[in-house]
């Protein structure tokens, strides 16, 4: 399993790298491809997330950002937030959940490892016009 996640990564960042350039915003902004890992913690262990940018992959609409959650764990996970008419992002193992949000938010979200609050080594408040256009996908495994 862990050859296929290996491989799924380095497709999805050879795609994103080829899908676009820098984005332009006020606020920072990030090249296409690999961001980070972060480390993630609960009762049930600890595991680990890898941050995937693709860029204009929001119908070239800068006004959406895209974020993704898929789950190469064995357990369901989710992330939360307080942003209205927007659902939990909720995998179930071996699938993923994504959400269209205003570009312009800043968006703190809560996140699950099981029914087990989770915790990043890094705080996942995220201001979206960085990502406008495009798509934030986080890989858990």
């Amino acid at each position: 399993m862990t050859s296929s996640i290996t491989k799924a990564l380095r497709l999805a960042t050879a795609a994103a790298v080829l899908a676009a350039a820098t984005l332009s915003a006020n606020a920072q902004t990030f090249d296409a491809g690999y961001i980070q890992t972060l480390d993630v913690t609960s009762t049930r262990g600890a595991s680990q997330m890898h941050q995937i940018f693709n860029a204009g992959t929001g119908g070239s609409n800068p006004a959406i950002t895209r974020v993704c959650i898929a789950n190469y764990g064995n357990v369901g996970c989710a992330f939360t937030h307080t942003v209205r008419g927007i659902n939990p992002l909720v995998a179930q193992p071996g699938s993923q959940s994504c959400a269209n949000f205003s570009s312009n938010c800043r968006v703190a979200f809560g996140m699950f490892d099981g029914l087990e609050p989770a915790q990043a080594n890094r705080a996942m408040v995220m201001n979206l016009s960085a990502f406008a256009g495009g798509t934030v996908s986080f890989i858990w495994q």
